[in-house]
């Protein structure tokens, strides 16, 4: 009986958690831009380079290299190419933490994605 209960409890908070997740795709409408600009850029800046190094070193690996001769440097390149990525997010995100009272292209992100997250 009380596995029963933990498994209905795992899937009440796993709605919870995708109900809390809609709430703030809604509410970001409400979010003045200046402070989104600013959330962004804190958010590049403490998560750019991690998510840019992951992100691209998943990508060359998943190329269609079979042996281990042929993914090491794939996974070489992909942390390089992921760190130097990483540099150029994190000093987007600076950007936008120094000017996100100023409102120039629209508060628009320089990279894109907006988040590397």
């Amino acid at each position: 009986m009380r596995g029963r209960s933990g498994g209905t409890w795992l899937a009440l908070a796993s709605m919870m958690t995708l109900a809390s997740v809609g709430r703030v795709h809604a509410a970001t409408a409400d979010v003045p831009r200046a402070v989104w600009k600013l959330g962004r850029g804190v958010a590049n800046v403490a998560f750019g380079l991690p998510s840019e190094v992951a992100r691209h070193t998943m990508s060359t690996t998943t190329d269609d290299g079979n042996s281990v001769g042929e993914s090491a440097p794939r996974i070489g390149a992909g942390v390089l190419a992921g760190f130097a990525w990483g540099m150029v997010r994190m000093a987007s995100g600076l950007i936008d933490v120094a000017t996100f009272p100023v409102p120039f292209a629209d508060n628009r992100p320089l990279l894109e994605p907006e988040f590397a997250l």
